[in-house]
């Protein structure tokens, strides 16, 4: 498993990525504002949403996002 540090901020967690996964967590981040007001936030390495506790995540991975409830 790779040992990296984990971005500042769920902003900062996007700046850093580029290309397909950039476009799509920027989607998908757009899509869960879109439908509340989450606390958003990272959380184990990638972006966590709470609502009353951990309700989704978004996490880009080498050949995927992972976008799981």
């Amino acid at each position: 498993m790779r040992k990296e540090v984990p971005a500042e901020s769920p902003h900062a967690y996007v700046e850093a990525l580029d290309g397909w996964r950039r476009d799509i967590v920027a989607a998908l981040r757009t899509a869960v504002r879109a439908g509340g007001d989450p606390e958003v936030r990272i959380k184990w390495g990638h972006i966590v949403c709470f609502s009353n506790g951990p309700v989704l995540l978004i996490r880009a991975e080498d050949a995927r996002v992972l976008f799981g409830f």
